[in-house]
């Protein structure tokens, strides 16, 4: 019986972890591709543009990962075009506006 409710209850949590409903937790799969995109020749993570297509794509995993982790720091839309950062929990966010080009030029994306 006691082997029914854990099988039961890994059956229930996978289903959750595939449909995303368990917030800021990552899945097997996103974490096979997260190292999947490290350097081979160390154990270092590689730049950010090289592990995303280009800005909008790091902009939406980071709004992503922010809705699923409190803690994570993340780049917010405030105008079309207009970021500001928003670091660890109990700081203050950046005052400085990035524009679009301002942050593809500090995270290497070109145009």
């Amino acid at each position: 019986m006691m082997h029914r409710k854990l099988v039961f209850a890994a059956g229930i949590a996978t289903a959750l972890l595939t449909l995303k409903i368990l917030p800021g937790v990552i899945t097997e799969v996103e974490a096979e591709n997260m190292q999947s995109k490290q350097t081979d020749s160390s154990n270092t993570i590689a730049p950010v543009n090289e592990r995303f297509d280009s800005l909008r794509d790091y902009l939406s995993w980071q709004n992503e990962m922010h809705e699923r982790v409190a803690d994570f720091p993340w780049y917010e839309e405030i105008a079309p075009g207009r970021f500001r950062f928003h670091g660890s929990r109990g700081q203050r966010p950046d005052k400085h506006v990035y524009s679009e080009d301002d942050l593809r030029a500090k995270l290497g994306f070109a145009r």
